[in-house]
């Protein structure tokens, strides 16, 4: 099949301005414009096209665009009873509806090839999925590859094809956020205390809580690491994760936590299912989260990182 990857162009974009055909400009960003010439204002200073420069297209230079495009794959989200239905009816051969509600984001990565180079390796059937992604994708999974100016997604039908997606909003896609933090998955090192954790790894941890479920209720308990390191902005920061976490989110209930971490699996930790990681960054912090919803001692881990003395491993930043 031929993929189509459209070539992004400037006009009606926000950060674009063109005064070519007009007679008057303007002043903004403390710059004066003029007429007869084009400006992007994307950047931290406004930026003048030249004469040299593509006329229509996104030149070379653009702030926005990325070298190096980000993938993203998208899964589809455990089916709730309706879907259920209509398989066990239409039989195990029914290819559901795409809809982006349905798909919950699995894996995020960057790629050396252009659009067209990728999307040329995955019509081959040759390519190293794990090289690509970090994920082999499953039939119905979607891929995304994002150049920061335009976008193509990619669905894996049931005969294992690559087929282009026209229509795919991935902002209606179940991101796991929270009250309106958003959660990362986050599979790399997750310290413990009795772990074999070096000094270094520990110099930017602020403390950690652990805590676990009891006739129905959370109960955490707070372990300091660096006590010079704790603030009141930190203490609120923490208090409101907390509260948000017991109010919508996993630290509802054990059966809450297990719904959680199978709706959102790129967290998982190793290979046997038992222990999912995720992220939260707020202003001055990092709260990384370890998930264990059938272990019998403690079910969660919640380390507090201050940025300036962030030491860990983040794979996404």
């Amino acid at each position: 099949m031929k993929f189509y990857f459209p070539k992004p162009t400037c006009d009606g974009r926000d950060c674009f301005i063109d005064y070519r055909y007009s007679g008057k400009g303007s002043r903004t960003h403390g710059r004066v414009l003029f007429p007869g010439e084009r400006y992007c204002l994307h950047g931290k200073k406004v930026r003048r096209f030249k004469k040299s420069d593509a006329q229509y297209r996104v030149p070379y230079w653009c702030p926005k665009y990325h070298r190096n495009p980000v993938v993203r794959v998208y899964v589809r989200a455990p089916e709730d009873l309706s879907q259920f239905m209509i398989r066990m009816t239409m039989g195990d051969d029914w290819e559901p509806p795409i809809f982006a509600h349905h798909y919950v984001l699995r894996a995020v990565s960057s790629t050396p090839y252009t659009p067209h180079q990728l999307m040329k390796e995955l019509s081959s059937g040759l390519c190293d999925y794990d090289d690509l992604f970090g994920y082999y994708p499953k039939k119905m999974d979607v891929v995304e590859i994002d150049n920061g100016v335009t976008g193509a997604f990619l669905y894996l039908n049931k005969n294992y094809e690559w087929v282009q997606l026209h229509s795919f909003d991935k902002t209606k896609c179940d991101d796991g956020s929270i009250d309106g933090y958003t959660i990362r998955p986050h599979a790399g090192l997750y310290l413990d205390r009795y772990s074999q954790a070096t000094e270094e790894h520990l110099q930017g941890c602020v403390g950690f809580m652990r805590g676990y479920f009891a006739e129905g209720q959370f109960r955490g308990h707070w372990q300091d690491n660096r006590k010079d390191l704790e603030q009141t902005s930190m203490w609120n920061e923490y208090e409101a994760l907390v509260e948000a976490l017991k109010a919508q989110g996993f630290l509802r209930s054990i059966a809450q936590m297990r719904d959680y971490c199978l709706r959102f699996p790129a967290g998982a930790i190793g290979t046997d299912l038992q222990t999912y990681g995720y992220s939260v960054d707020t202003k001055a912090h990092s709260f990384y989260i370890r998930c264990l919803p059938d272990d019998e001692s403690y079910n969660i881990y919640i380390y507090v990182y201050r940025f300036e003395e962030d030491h860990h491993d983040n794979q996404y930043n």
